[in-house]
């Protein structure tokens, strides 16, 4: 995955020096239409919780688990203006995140991860300038998570959404295709079960991407 993102931040930066210099249109219709992209993203998931003991809560030790997983995306956008743009999408990760422990005095007490398919939506402001488009992110994630106690036993699910936050930059490489590359923030969750509660401090996502265009 780690290569794919390479090759896709490559073609995002070097390629775009090949971009049709003769498009007569203003640079916010540069990314006017709808778009399918294609790529990869690398999350880091932080876990931790807390323990009764002794009649009072005890912090749990916290670990981080990263995860690499393959992008789709559909969206569209529309100008408004010279400059401004704004647009949206749905989005899936897809692959299979590897499980964060929460510890207690050193010996595990439970784990989360989330399922291998990860759904959003987001809307996608921004404004452009020459063939680079700068974009916001702001929507939701749906992650299906698993809780399992220390016997990894699965004691409760939950899907509710997330907000997230983002921000990103793509770049028009031809009047058809894009590179794009963002980073995003998803909001905590948290399960109590028992007398423990495991809760992900929230993630980070990092992805690049190769957007394919179509004008409307």
């Amino acid at each position: 995955m780690k290569s794919v993102m390479l090759v896709a931040l490559f073609s995002f930066v070097v390629f775009g020096a090949y971009a049709d210099d003769e498009n007569d249109e203003s640079n916010a219709c540069l990314f006017d239409g709808c778009y399918f992209a294609l790529g990869a993203s690398f999350g880091s998931l932080e876990n931790g919780g807390y323990k009764e003991h002794g009649g009072s809560k005890v912090r749990m030790d916290k670990q981080s688990v990263d995860s690499a997983k393959g992008v789709t995306v559909f969206g569209g956008g529309k100008a408004l203006g010279e400059m401004f743009y704004v647009g949206g999408e749905f989005l899936v990760d897809f692959g299979k995140s590897r499980i964060g422990d929460a510890k207690y005095g050193g010996r595990k007490d439970g784990s989360i991860r989330n399922r291998g398919i990860v759904p959003a939506l987001a809307v996608r402001p921004g404004f452009t300038k020459g063939e680079y488009l700068f974009f916001a992110k702001l929507g939701a994630s749906f992650p299906n998570v698993i809780l399992r106690d220390a016997s990894n036993k699965e004691v409760g699910t939950t899907s509710k959404p997330l907000c997230s936050i983002g921000i990103g930059i793509e770049r028009s490489i031809s009047k058809k295709f894009s590179g794009r590359f963002e980073i995003e923030r998803v909001a905590s969750c948290k399960k109590t079960f028992g007398e423990s509660s495991i809760e992900s401090s929230g993630w980070f996502n990092v992805r690049a991407l190769i957007a394919y265009n179509v004008k409307i």
